[in-house]
């Protein structure tokens, strides 16, 4: 009961200065989980082994973050993605309908390298002038923004996948193949709700209904961002092509680590794109910094796992789970994961991923395990339930950016969105036991 009582503080202390945007999670991480165990009675001796553990258990999540998010940052900077984009902007015309699905398919394509700002500044620089011409309302565009990149953002080196497998153990390729049906099924939502939602719009011009959003437009830099290329011939364009191509389909059909295909990717992108040690210098300073902050606190996360598992069957985890199946009903148990995956778009609503899957997922996955819910179908769907709702979140930094981009307020985005992405969610949330992935 007591090593329960501290864990359970632990967990309200790390929510509360997470929401609250009190420190950084990777501070967090290591400084109260360090506190807690001391309070635990753990010894320094104990504690070093607790978190070597960890540590070890994060690791290799760390290194795929580190090597992915530069590597894509490379990629999406030569131009990579940006023809595609192009294409499908000269493809949708003047047709609604076609403009408001490409929306969603940009989306889509824009946030494979799992980074949120460069999705946002890409769609919204490519279709912002294009819905303004069409008097499109932006609303629209937003929604359709927030389900592409929800549906992209379940690739391992995007980040909710790569938390769970942190907290987990689990492999994050592993996971991620079990998610590929159900992305694909993602895929098919976007395209459906991107013609649904046409049609209301064309419906809506053709009655000559005002626009209630004010709209604002995208800064030059913003423009600049969204279109900005690498200077390099068609053979080094062909060769970026055929290296993510490559990465893909590695990352799909092989059992190779996740962090070694990116390791080798990222050389050989650095070097074919920068072959001057300066060139090299400046690219890493550029994204180092993020790269750093996902895999560091994945890294201090393991400080975090390691003091709250460490113990075995008398952890301060395995405390915290007994006194919640001491109060919740038998029934429910076998259903735990449903539930989490259904409630997690709402929880997710208003706190963050860090605090969802690093204080959440534990204590309910734990408590599944007891009632035949591997760690591994807790976490699919609860990945799956709070990822969609991400770019409607108040607590998500980049719906601000965007809401800023398109001159939309937070209420109107909500109000318009909310319906359709938890539509999109619980599609995807029940598509997981139509596909067999998990049991209801």
């Amino acid at each position: 009961m007591y090593l329960a009582l501290i864990g359970y503080i632990l967990i309200a202390f790390l929510m509360f200065f997470l929401i609250k945007g009190k420190a950084a999670p990777i501070s967090l991480f290591i400084f109260l989980s360090v506190i807690a165990g001391f309070v635990a009675g753990y010894s320094p001796t104990l504690m070093n082994e607790y978190i070597i553990k960890g540590v070890m258990q994060t690791a290799p999540n760390a290194v795929l973050f580190t090597f992915s998010i530069i590597f894509f940052s490379i990629m999406t900077e030569a131009g990579v993605f940006q023809p595609l984009v192009n294409w499908l902007t000269k493809i949708a015309g003047n047709n609604v309908v076609a403009i408001v699905t490409v929306t969603g398919i940009i989306a889509l394509v824009a946030h494979i390298d799992g980074s949120s700002v460069p999705s946002v500044l890409i769609t919204i620089g490519a279709m912002l002038p294009v819905y303004q011409k069409m008097k499109i309302r932006p609303v629209v565009l937003l929604c359709l923004l927030a389900c592409g990149m929800g549906v992209t953002n379940i690739t391992p080196w995007a980040g909710p996948l790569a938390r769970v497998a942190a907290v987990s153990g689990l492999d994050v390729n592993a996971l991620y193949h079990q998610l590929i049906p159900v992305q694909v099924i993602g895929l098919v939502c976007v395209l459906v709700l991107g013609v649904v939602l046409g049609f209301q719009e064309k419906k809506r011009i053709a009655n000559n209904l005002p626009i209630p959003e004010n709209l604002e437009e995208p800064s030059k830099n913003v423009a600049d961002s969204a279109h900005s290329t690498i200077e390099s011939g068609r053979l080094k364009f062909s060769i970026n092509v055929l290296l993510v191509i490559g990465v893909t389909l590695l990352l799909l059909v092989t059992h190779l680590q996740a962090y070694v295909i990116f390791m080798c990717a990222f050389a050989a992108a650095m070097l074919l794109n920068y072959p001057s040690l300066k060139g090299q210098e400046a690219v890493m300073k550029k994204y180092a910094y993020g790269a750093y902050m996902i895999s560091g606190t994945v890294m201090a996360a393991g400080v975090f796992v390691g003091i709250l598992s460490g113990g075995g069957d008398k952890s301060i985890l395995t405390q915290m789970a007994d006194i919640v199946l001491a109060i919740m009903p038998n029934y429910l148990g076998p259903h735990l994961h449903i539930i989490m995956g259904i409630v997690g778009g709402l929880v997710g609503f208003v706190i963050g991923p860090d605090a969802f899957f690093y204080g959440i997922y534990p204590l309910v996955a734990k408590v599944g395990t007891h009632f035949g819910v591997s760690w591994q179908e807790m976490g699919l769907t609860m990945v799956v339930g709070k990822n969609i709702a991400m770019m409607i979140s108040p607590v998500f930094a980049t719906t601000y950016l965007a809401l800023g981009l398109t001159g939309v307020e937070l209420r109107d985005h909500i109000r318009y969105s909310f319906v359709p992405v938890s539509v999109v969610s619980l599609i995807m949330v029940f598509s997981l036991v139509l596909t067999g992935t998990v049991p209801l």
